[in-house]
């Protein structure tokens, strides 16, 4: 059994981006030999200028989170799979509402998705978080779309920072996408 190299993975930052992610090389390091692998930087994209987390976010809602949605479908028509952290989980939902064409969505601490009602149409979606993160969305929430959380025991909103859990997360994508 092999992985078809031709398969795009789009990895969406978190709000802060990628341009201090070090982290991030948990995730490549694993899913570079399976995937085509497109970096999508949120804070960059969104024209974040913020520095503060509170700031931050507030410019993703009044802006960046429409910016990124538009970049991700301007440039991406082809079937990709998704891999978002926090925010970017949450933008490439809304790129799959408006029309992104999505095969797998993988989403670690992706807590904004507590105010979604509809999910996008995939093949399957697997969401990532810390049991001690208080935004997950509930398990009413989970019910109404028919998904298992993965929740990560004693772990918090930034549990995608952690090697093991890149590990487990990448293990999980690559036994999806196996041909």
């Amino acid at each position: 059994m092999s992985t078809n190299p031709q398969n795009i993975l789009l990895i969406v930052s978190d709000m802060w981006g990628f341009e201090h992610a070090m982290w991030l090389d948990n995730y490549i390091l694993n899913l570079k030999d399976h995937f085509i692998i497109k970096r999508i930087d949120c804070n960059k994209i969104g024209k974040i200028t913020a520095s503060t987390e509170n700031a931050i976010h507030q410019q993703f809602l009044d802006f960046g989170i429409d910016l990124v949605v538009e970049h991700i479908l301007y440039y991406n028509q082809r079937e990709v799979s998704i891999l978002g952290f926090s925010i970017g989980g949450f933008i490439a939902w809304q790129a799959g509402h408006r029309g992104l064409s999505i095969k797998d969505f993988y989403a670690v601490s992706s807590t904004r998705l507590r105010l979604e009602n509809y999910k996008p149409n995939t093949k399957s979606i697997h969401l990532y978080y810390g049991s001690d993160d208080s935004n997950i969305p509930n398990f009413d929430w989970h019910d109404m779309h028919s998904i298992k959380p993965n929740l990560i025991p004693n772990g918090n909103h930034l549990i995608y920072r952690k090697p093991e859990i890149a590990k487990k997360v990448c293990s999980d994508i690559i036994s999806s996408c196996i041909v």
